[in-house]
């Protein structure tokens, strides 16, 4: 091969690796989901991450029934980017945007309160307390499929609904 065609296949190939890194942050390929996180186990998760201000990733142990919980420090503009098309935000009134998504099974949602009051939520039954303008990373695994996690805000039930596929 000459000196072109060389240069040509690596940069074919650095072009070929930087996409496929890419997609696969986009679509949560190379991360590993963390599991559910009980109401202890968000106590654990922000005392931890309030006290651990160096580390980028921090394991907490919860019991001996439980996988450690690993916690990943990024801004908020950093979380929404990651979560980009993954992110559902609280509004006034408690309205979601959107209020209606679909993600395939086994994906983490990025669920933002954009109000100045804490408010509580349910996931699919399982309460979550947001304090305002936070957020909460919350992993939807579910069987069989397709299966509609059902998403209720303050007094209302219902208020959006995320479809696993």
């Amino acid at each position: 091969m000459n000196k072109n065609t060389k240069n040509i296949v690596a940069a074919a190939v650095l072009i070929l690796a930087v996409g496929g890194i890419y997609l696969g942050a986009k679509y949560g390929i190379f991360s590993k989901a963390p599991a559910p996180q009980t109401p202890e186990s968000q106590e654990q998760t922000q005392t931890a991450t309030s006290t651990e201000q160096t580390a980028t990733t921090t394991t907490k142990k919860q019991t001996k029934t439980q996988k450690p919980i690993q916690i990943q420090e990024v801004s908020y503009a950093e979380a929404v980017n990651l979560f980009a098309g993954r992110r559902v935000q609280i509004t006034t009134n408690c309205q979601l945007l959107p209020a209606y998504m679909v993600l395939k099974n086994g994906m983490n949602v990025m669920i933002d309160n954009r109000t100045n009051e804490t408010v509580n939520i349910w996931v699919d039954g399982k309460e979550y307390l947001l304090n305002a303008f936070n957020y909460k990373i919350i992993y939807l695994q579910k069987q069989p499929l397709p299966y509609t996690v059902r998403i209720d805000c303050g007094s209302g039930k219902n208020n959006g609904q995320i479809i696993l596929q």
